[in-house]
């Protein structure tokens, strides 16, 4: 799934990963719309956090400087698997990179808002103007 040639650009810290774990699947995906995504899948605990690190600092040795983290299929997240993704964020800040997670589920998307990590690991949602389709002649409202 992920090759392991090494580079200088991911901290040495980065423990190796398994490819497998039990309850999380990593997906990788380079397209150059979006450039490199993780599709993680299944259930993220401290067992499965060197599957997730191991990912991250695979794209980073293959050159990614920009890996979104497809969180729509990450059915639990535990403490040990939020520290994993600060860990890989730190690592990815380190390489001249940056992690951006995105489409957290409901339960995900608390555990960040609780421990106050959201807008650290989030990537920022569109702005309203740019996600609505706002007609060219259409009145300001605001000239009222």
């Amino acid at each position: 799934m992920f090759s392991t040639r090494q580079t200088s650009a991911v901290p040495p810290e980065a423990p190796p990963h398994r490819e497998r774990s039990s309850r999380l699947r990593a997906y990788r995906h380079d397209s150059s719309e979006r450039g490199t995504v993780i599709a993680l899948v299944g259930e993220l605990d401290l067992d499965a956090t060197a599957l997730l690190i191991g990912s991250v600092g695979t794209c980073l040795r293959s050159g990614a400087r920009v890996i979104t983290v497809d969180l729509s299929a990450l059915t639990f997240c535990d403490i040990g698997g939020l520290n994993a993704f600060l860990a890989a964020a730190g690592s990815a800040g380190a390489a001249g990179g940056r992690l951006r997670l995105e489409n957290p589920t409901p339960a995900v998307a608390r555990l960040f808002a609780l421990t106050g990590t959201a807008n650290a690991l989030l990537a920022p949602a569109p702005p309203v103007r740019t996600a609505l389709a706002v007609p060219q002649n259409c009145p300001d409202l605001d000239a009222r």
